[in-house]
């Protein structure tokens, strides 16, 4: 009986190591420095929601400033949003080979309330039955060849993309 008690405790110890390391690994590969950026977001909860029970929609979004001083939005990771000019609202566009160098910003299911200071944000069902975020009734994207957080390289591109503007 000892026996088998021990190696409950000891497959425990196990567990709790293997937990500590994994929420270490995550808090540092979620971590990226942004100098030049200024995010604003809304807090969130104290403690984690269960993942089942989570909402469909991001926390909140980052509004960041460029060199030249103006605003635009991010996602919650701090990569830019686009949008692009021939879109009408809550209708794409962008499809097929267009998709790979601007990846739409993609839900997991429709987005019943917006976050706080975010109430233009919302999602619309793409004709394969995605969902994907827009802002104003815009629908978002991220441009491919941004490499690193605050990118904007995309802004401007052939006259038809711009970033998503507050």
């Amino acid at each position: 009986m000892i026996q088998k008690q021990r190696g409950s405790a000891t497959v425990w110890v196990v567990v709790i190591i293997v937990l500590a390391i994994l929420a270490i690994w995550w808090m540092k590969s979620n971590s990226t420095p942004t100098p030049s950026t200024q995010p604003v977001a809304t807090p969130t909860p104290a403690t984690p929601i269960p993942e089942a029970a989570a909402p469909a929609s991001p926390s909140y979004l980052s509004t960041l400033t460029m060199t030249n001083g103006s605003s635009y939005l991010a996602d919650v990771n701090g990569r830019t949003l686009y949008t692009k000019v021939s879109d009408k609202k809550n209708t794409s566009t962008c499809t097929g080979a267009c998709l790979s160098v601007w990846p739409a910003y993609v839900a997991q299911s429709a987005l019943e309330y917006a976050p706080a200071n975010y109430n233009d944000l919302s999602t619309m069902k793409r004709d394969d039955s995605t969902y994907q975020y827009t802002w104003k009734g815009m629908p978002l994207y991220y441009y491919a060849k941004d490499q690193k957080t605050g990118d904007t390289t995309g802004d401007g591109f052939n006259k038809a993309w711009n970033v998503a503007k507050p």
